[in-house]
């Protein structure tokens, strides 16, 4: 091998004549192994003042080496299992985000936010690594790295802390700036293969997202910029679609951007739209626009502005009405000392034109003192009793039944 691939392998060696090429990592391991040999023969042949067989290039050009032939079946290693193990480290990379999702049904499928955490584990080599680099690297290791990037100067702001760190998980510092890396960096170098954790919030994090550039299609008619594209299949032509679609979209889109609603989501998580009243939100699907747009280019809604929907027929429910109507005021008494009779078993009909001489009705029976009522009617204090709490339940059933006559 030569001096070049020993200090930096690869899986070519285009150095020597003819090139060598290495397939799996154990062949390199095995070339820089009888290589390193080589040359401390050598060095030790010229310290001892011993004649070394050939120079110290020829020595290192001419080694011979015998490769194993790799397992069938194994892939081909990536050049990370060819660095050392104790340059690497573990790093777990902990994903926070918010998930905003639809509602149970019971409660009207309001919209219900939830955090979300996402754990994810990959080997990285934090040798002489930048700030920029580790946070493209902790982003890559979720799939975001083509949708955020990290700031030139600071940002975005993570958690780092590590094994053996001050203070653990509870007490793990916020890294912002590249001194604050570089201090930690630092430290983590110091403990060879010790395991690494990073957390990141993906809310925090829409300043650093990376917003692509739309590419203008140029259609064949286009010849500058300030011409209109006439031109291209991919243009949609008004002509192409019917004349209620022409007409009703307008209104729909517009009924659109007066009525979003951010409690209920349409389908796929987009924004629902839905008619808010002082009952609650009315749901506005596709049909319900399109009847509305209708109604509206017809002159049949309330208000051509789309402040109202139109009025739909609804199906009007009869009262139910009680089998046995309210008794008449002059005849309450003798209804509720029939029904008291019925019902308790107290008999105090006899006592009947007494107490429509002093005008006492069930209504305000309990305000008469019990010994008066007593003498009146000639009873024992347990039934009248008795009847006063019968004539407090049996009396608002009277009133609710005269109220809807």
């Amino acid at each position: 091998p030569s001096r070049g691939w020993l200090q930096r392998p690869a899986w070519i060696d285009g150095a020597v004549n003819p090139p060598q090429f290495y397939v799996t990592a154990e062949q390199i391991q095995l070339a820089r192994a009888n290589a390193f040999a080589v040359l401390r023969r050598v060095q030790h042949d010229a310290e001892s003042g011993q004649n070394a067989r050939g120079t110290h290039s020829e020595g290192l050009r001419f080694v011979q080496v015998q490769f194993p032939q790799p397992a069938q079946g194994v892939g081909r290693p990536t050049i990370d299992d060819i660095l050392p193990v104790q340059r690497q480290h573990l790093v777990s990379v902990t994903l926070q985000y918010t998930s905003v999702e639809k509602g149970p049904a019971a409660r009207g499928s309001k919209v219900v936010s939830k955090k979300v955490q996402v754990n994810k584990f990959e080997k990285l080599v934090l040798d002489k690594m930048t700030r920029n680099d580790f946070v493209r690297a902790v982003l890559k290791v979720h799939d975001l790295s083509d949708s955020y990037a990290p700031g030139d100067v600071s940002g975005p702001a993570f958690r780092l802390w590590w094994q053996g760190s001050s203070g653990g998980k509870s007490g793990a510092g916020t890294i912002d700036t590249d001194r604050e890396f570089t201090i930690a960096l630092g430290a983590i170098v110091k403990k060879r293969g010790c395991a690494v954790n990073v957390e990141i919030n993906l809310d925090n994090m829409e300043g650093f997202r990376v917003r692509p550039r739309i590419p203008q299609s140029v259609g064949p008619e286009a010849t500058n910029d300030d011409e209109e594209l006439l031109g291209g299949a991919g243009i949609p032509r008004v002509e192409s679609f019917p004349d209620e679609a022409q007409l009703h979209g307008g209104i729909i889109l517009e009924l659109k951007r007066l009525h979003e609603c951010k409690e209920h989501l349409g389908e796929h998580g987009e924004t629902g739209y839905c008619y808010k009243n002082e009952n609650g939100h009315i749901g506005l699907n596709n049909r319900r626009l399109k009847i509305w747009a209708a109604a509206i280019v017809q002159r049949h809604a309330k208000h051509s502005s789309g402040s109202s929907p139109p009025a739909t027929p609804r199906k009007r429910h009869a009262r139910s009405r009680s089998s046995s109507p309210p008794p008449p005021p002059d005849m309450l008494l003798h209804s509720f000392l029939v029904a008291l009779k019925d019902r308790r078993g107290i008999d105090f009909l006899a006592v009947e034109p007494v107490l429509a001489a002093k005008e006492i009705t069930p209504d305000i029976i309990h305000r008469v003192p019990v010994d008066t009522l007593c003498n009146m009617m000639n009873s024992v204090e347990g039934r009248v009793l008795k009847m006063v709490d019968f004539a407090e339940e049996w009396n608002p059933r009277s009133k609710g039944k005269r109220a809807r006559r």
